[in-house]
Formats: structure tokens, C-alpha cells, sequence
């Protein structure tokens, strides 16, 4: 009896580590695809915000849409981060689904100073946030060209269910990004300032 015991115990302590090497190797994949995804989509995107701007300095051109159509996505500009070395295409539609490709528009907006971006905990999204400094200047460039500077003000530590306060505008933040800690069970958030 205690050796059929012993042998059910190892046979599920086996189960559970299959389990576990399974889930830390489908993160890794998705972490690899979206490394790729943004690979092959910024320098697209880019491409469309340079064109805009030659466009819009044109006065014949017609008036600039606020989204940029890749691949069937929509993209409303690209977040650059300098000191942490940190360029990434933003979608336009929050969705597990974009999720996993790229940083998406949670709530808000540029143009209104209330915008809130999510993105994954991958070495290509947001898992640099965590190291980020009070004083840190991030860039916001819309498709239409126009660049939205701002200037890191606070790195909070929030729970999961804190969404109110996460996209409160009564504060006083016009850009807030946030992402998973490394445990998942919060959310770390750059709460940022526009200066131009």
C-alpha cells in the first residue's frame, strides 16, 4: 500500500513539473513571436509616420487619420523610452489577443492627456518598467508625426483590482503605463507628465 502510494506521489510530482516546463516554454515562445512582431512591424510602421509628415507638410494633403493600418492592425504611434533603449509600435485596440503581439491602448488618449497603455511583462514590452527612474523622459510619436513628450513622475506598485484608480483623471498624469510585476499578482505603473 505505501509503495503504490509512493509511486502515485512521483507520478503526479512528474505530471507537475511537465506541467510547469510546458507553461514557462509557451511563455518563452510567446515572448520570441512578439520579439518578432515588432521586428517586422516598426520599421512599417515608421515608414507610415515619415510619409504623414511629409504629407501633412503638403497643403493640398488631405487631413490626418489618427491610426496607421498594418496587417489588418491599427497602430496610433510608436513609444520610445531613450534610457532604457526601448522603441515600440502601440495598437489601437486593447485585446488579449494584440496583447501578446505588442503594448496596446488601454483607456484614453494623447490628445485629451489621459492615456493609459498596457503591455506584457516581455523583455521586448514593459519589463524594463520596473528598473525605470523618477525624472525619465518617454517619447509618444502619433502617426500623424507630432511627438508627445513626457517625463516620468511616480513608479507605483498597484493590485489588479485597483482599475479606477489606474485611469482616474482626476489626477494629474497624462501618460500612465503599466504591466504585470514579475510574480503576477500586481501591476507596476510608470504614472508620467506631458511637457510638449
Amino acid at each position: 500500500m505505501r509503495r503504490k502510494f509512493g509511486n502515485l506521489l512521483i507520478v503526479l510530482g512528474v505530471l507537475c513539473i511537465l506541467c510547469a516546463v510546458f507553461l514557462v516554454g509557451r511563455n518563452f515562445y510567446y515572448e520570441y513571436e512578439a520579439g518578432k512582431y515588432i521586428d517586422n512591424i516598426l520599421p512599417r510602421l515608421q515608414s507610415k509616420i515619415s510619409e504623414a509628415t511629409v504629407n501633412s507638410e503638403n497643403e493640398e494633403a488631405a487631413p490626418q487619420e489618427n491610426v496607421a493600418v498594418i496587417d489588418g492592425n491599427l497602430y496610433i504611434g510608436i513609444l520610445t523610452v531613450p534610457s532604457l533603449g526601448l522603441e515600440l509600435p502601440i495598437l489601437k485596440d486593447y485585446s488579449y489577443a494584440n496583447l501578446n503581439i505588442a503594448p496596446c491602448l488601454y483607456s484614453g488618449s494623447y490628445e485629451t492627456d489621459n492615456m493609459v497603455l498596457a503591455g506584457h511583462n516581455y523583455r521586448r514590452h514593459f519589463s524594463l518598467l520596473r528598473t525605470i527612474a523618477v525624472g525619465t523622459e518617454i517619447d509618444f510619436t502619433a502617426v500623424s508625426g507630432d511627438v508627445y513628450r513626457y517625463r516620468v513622475t511616480l513608479v507605483e506598485i498597484l493590485e489588479p483590482t485597483q482599475v479606477d484608480y489606474l485611469v482616474n483623471k482626476e489626477e494629474e498624469w497624462d501618460l500612465s503605463l503599466f504591466t504585470c510585476t514579475l510574480s503576477g499578482a500586481t501591476r507596476c505603473v510608470v504614472r508620467c507628465v506631458r511637457e510638449a
